[in-house]
């Protein structure tokens, strides 16, 4: 049995072309949040630890909040109490429910964070990885219904409605905290940044200080050693997100079982996609789209991201291909060696 994650792999999406941002050699600060390595680069000069220290604590804020590993979190509280009572949160977890669950619905919940027994069972990204036999997937099915999450906005409380269902915030979380690690970035009076939490890309100013557009590498499925491109994005919006069925898999007896469940079946989606990476102007929504579009496969997914305003993608398939939308004709470069083919 192998088990890959993102922290062993290069993050979905990789920063290309940092060195020539400005005349000052940027500077950056890792820590391990949220699952993952995250970092923040900054550009046009040393902003000082102070200001990576209050971009990483609001990012730690969020955590105990909304991570599964905190036993106190107030994500745990809402899954202890399910069937039986509803929990009331802060503002901003109840937020990041609220569109989550907007969002399931827009998808026709092909993103789904009621998919948390699903997950557990499979516990890809945990120490005890296996492959569930597909009873024990029927049954915790039946526990994954989005629509049995109840929302008291008067109240600000979560409700559970069946007993063990369990919330699973990892697919939206991250692209948050990204966002308002920026948002700290540019209080402090940052103007040139990225941030990069585990391949969820957020950047701080329009362009970067020499005033060329941002470049942003797009992970070779096939290839996860570095610098292996699919292609070089130029970014036109802050913030871009990879899902891929490379970045967290599990290996046994000669088949590998990737990360991102299909609500459906409770197994790895089969989709035709090997890669979705969405740009648009909020990390958060990233994260939920490119889930979505990576289940949903080309044809639904193009349909999908078409009802979508300021929302580009590039889908990559098995079969090498690569799907652009409207947006991205000009500002994506393909690479890949010859490998991959630009579809019309």
């Amino acid at each position: 049995m192998v088990v890959a994650g993102a922290a062993a792999l290069l993050a979905a999406v990789t920063v290309a072309g940092c060195r020539d941002a400005g005349s000052a050699s940027p500077v950056s600060r890792t820590q391990l949040l949220l699952g993952t390595n995250s970092t923040i680069i900054v550009h046009g000069g040393d902003p000082g630890d102070a200001v990576f220290d209050a971009a990483f604590g609001r990012v730690r804020e969020i955590q105990d909040k909304m991570s599964l590993q905190y036993e106190d979190s107030e994500l745990n509280e809402i899954n202890r109490a399910a069937g039986r009572e509803p929990v009331e949160v802060s503002e901003e977890t109840f937020m990041v429910i609220e569109t989550a669950l907007e969002y399931a619905e827009l998808s026709h919940g092909t993103f789904n964070v009621a998919l948390g027994p699903i997950i557990r069972a499979w516990g890809i990204a945990g120490d005890n990885p296996r492959r569930p036999p597909d009873e024990e997937l029927l049954e915790l099915l039946e526990l994954t219904d989005y629509r049995d999450v109840e929302l008291n906005r008067d109240e600000r409380t979560v409700f559970l409605r069946r007993e063990g269902m369990v919330l699973d915030l990892g697919g939206i979380a991250k692209g948050y905290a990204a966002d308002e690690a920026a948002r700290v970035l540019e209080e402090q009076g940052v103007e040139y940044a990225l941030v990069d939490f585990g391949g969820d890309i957020r950047a701080v100013g329009n362009r970067r200080p020499d005033g060329e557009r941002w470049r942003i590498g797009i992970q070779d499925p096939s290839d996860t050693s570095r610098g292996a491109f699919v292609g070089v994005l130029g970014l036109e919006q802050p913030s871009v997100v990879t899902s891929g069925d490379y970045e967290r898999f599990l290996e046994l007896d000669d088949e590998v079982f990737h990360h991102i469940i299909d609500p459906e079946t409770g197994k790895p989606a089969v989709s035709g996609l090997r890669s979705v990476t969405v740009e648009t102007d909020n990390t958060m929504k990233a994260d939920i789209h490119s889930t979505a579009v990576f289940v949903l496969g080309l044809e639904r997914g193009l349909e999908y991201l078409e009802q979508l305003n300021g929302v580009e993608a590039i889908l990559v398939t098995g079969d090498d291909e690569v799907y652009l939308t409207a947006g991205l004709q000009d500002t994506f470069e393909l690479r890949g060696d010859g490998r991959y083919t630009l579809m019309q």
